[in-house]
């Protein structure tokens, strides 16, 4: 039987400014479904007021005002729901630890392990900061850059090449 060897372990402290990142990234991969969604409401409320017998132009404003209140609303309450489950995930009060091997990794928390193939990720991206691996489109494994050395962020450089959806 083929051993696997294990290419590197990383040990991360999670800090309320990870999740912070994480958030703002998701919230930057929504304008085009937050855009579009806007559109649509704001045509419906059109509708809606133009049938109440509200004149065009107002009705426009209105649907306008509408659709960005909503908008802000949703900004807001995404941003409170992930520094939420911040302050609510006990595993983000211990250390986590990925050990990387070169198909996957073993994530390890304080209450957890499971295995991940990347190739099976929902996506990889990178920052300046951070090595984001989407297991969901909302839902991510967030790798702080402070914590790798060179030859961990081109192992990385090389994996979100490879497995980054197109």
């Amino acid at each position: 039987m083929k051993r696997i060897l294990e290419r590197f372990k990383i040990t991360v402290e999670i800090k309320q400014e990870d999740i912070k990142a994480l958030c703002e990234l998701i919230l930057q991969r929504r304008k085009l479904r937050s855009a579009i969604l806007g559109v649509v409401m704001a045509a419906f409320f059109v509708m809606i007021f133009t049938m109440a017998g509200v004149g065009l132009y107002l009705s426009i404003g209105l649907s306008i005002l509408f659709a960005a209140l909503f908008a802000g609303a949703m900004i807001k309450l995404t941003r409170s729901n992930y520094s939420r489950q911040f302050n609510t995930n006990k595993n983000f009060k211990h250390p986590i630890e990925y050990h990387i091997y070169n198909d996957h990794y073993i994530v390890k928390t304080a209450s957890s392990e499971s295995k991940v193939d990347f190739a099976t990720r929902y996506d990889i991206v990178q920052d300046d900061e951070y090595i984001f691996i989407f297991h969901m489109r909302e839902m991510a494994s967030v790798i702080p850059k402070r914590y790798l050395n060179a030859e961990e962020l081109t192992f990385f450089n090389e994996i979100i090449t490879r497995f980054r959806r197109k």
